[in-house]
């Protein structure tokens, strides 16, 4: 039985908690958080140890695991602080705001021999894996055009307001469409030239439409959040040499046939513009594989979260201010 440390118990703390319960070989024994009457109110197993910090509850704790599902400007921190105790750590996405940050987290995992994987839920998606099957295959052909679309309400439902800080969060770039910049170069590989436009935060509104050059072929990113009450919304259209792939209201088409998966959703209500355990469940199966085999997280290499940090902070330093 892997045992599991949560660190934050806010939002995506509490998706991660529902989706450890689906997990038979996992157990949650403790949870850190600054709220802990918050954490209290969402939690319904009392053998639940509760401590105000990774610190204290490092000091009674002995965790296989922490899953830090804190804000962006803490991962560094808190990850190192985890592996230097001899704690296998995964870290929701983004790996943190700089590349700088990303390398000691990479440095301390190879220091103190520990699996660090950032939390791409996105790669780990039904409907991303398939395009990745279909693009690896070559059944349609080469890709031509890959538009993928991220798009939300502005969050003003975080811890402190941090979101909206851009110092704090890097945005909507480094965010939330940093999945779709994940995905491109989980897929691709770097590519040759980025370019685009970005509305750099201001009147309660963030938003991008980015452009990433490949050979032969090109990727286009529109990620925003608006100051409209727009749900949140994700999809992609692929356009291959024989045929299309297209995302679209949660559903997967291809050719205009529909892709059924035999999968379970399980709604959760958060408080946030997530309302399903789909993904998360199977990343952390997948981490939790990894540290009892002792294996790398060949899916999500810590070099390659990374890299995916270093694209959100390329296009936000050249894009076209509008």
């Amino acid at each position: 039985m892997t045992k599991v440390a949560i660190i934050g118990f806010g939002g995506m703390g509490f998706i991660h908690y529902c989706a450890y319960k689906r997990i038979k070989d996992a157990k949650v024994i403790a949870v850190a958080d600054v709220d802990i009457d918050k954490v209290k109110e969402k939690i319904d197993d009392e053998d639940i140890n509760l401590y105000s910090s990774l610190e204290e509850l490092l000091e009674y704790e002995s965790p296989d695991m922490v899953d830090i599902c804190t804000p962006t400007f803490t991962h560094a921190e808190l990850s190192i602080k985890a592996m230097e105790k001899g704690v296998h750590v995964l870290c929701e996405k983004p790996m943190s705001l700089c590349e700088e940050d990303c390398q000691r987290m990479i440095d301390a995992s190879i220091k103190y021999d520990r699996v660090l994987m950032v939390a791409h839920v996105a790669r780990f998606g039904k409907e991303n894996m398939y395009l990745k099957k279909v693009v690896d295959s070559g059944e349609l052909g080469a890709l031509k055009h890959l538009d993928m679309n991220r798009i939300s309400y502005m969050p003003d439902w975080s811890w402190n307001d941090w979101m909206r800080d851009y110092e704090k969060s890097g945005g909507c770039l480094v965010d939330m469409s940093v999945h779709d910049f994940d995905l491109a170069q989980y897929m691709f590989g770097i590519p040759k030239k980025i370019g685009g436009v970005y509305h750099k935060m201001r009147d309660n509104n963030d938003f991008v439409t980015a452009n990433l050059i490949y050979d032969g072929f090109d990727v286009t990113i529109t990620g925003g959040w608006y100051s409209c009450e727009i749900p949140f919304r994700t999809g992609f259209l692929a356009c291959f040499e024989k045929g299309y792939l297209e995302k679209v209201n949660g559903e997967l088409y291809m050719n205009n046939e529909k892709v059924e998966f035999d999968t379970v959703i399980e709604e959760v209500d958060a408080g946030i513009n997530i309302s399903s355990t789909a993904g998360y469940k199977e990343e952390i199966e997948y981490f939790i594989n990894c540290i009892n085999s002792g294996s790398e997280p060949e899916i999500v290499l810590p070099e390659s979260s990374k890299n995916s940090v270093a694209i959100a902070r390329q296009i936000a330093k050249e894009a076209i201010l509008i």
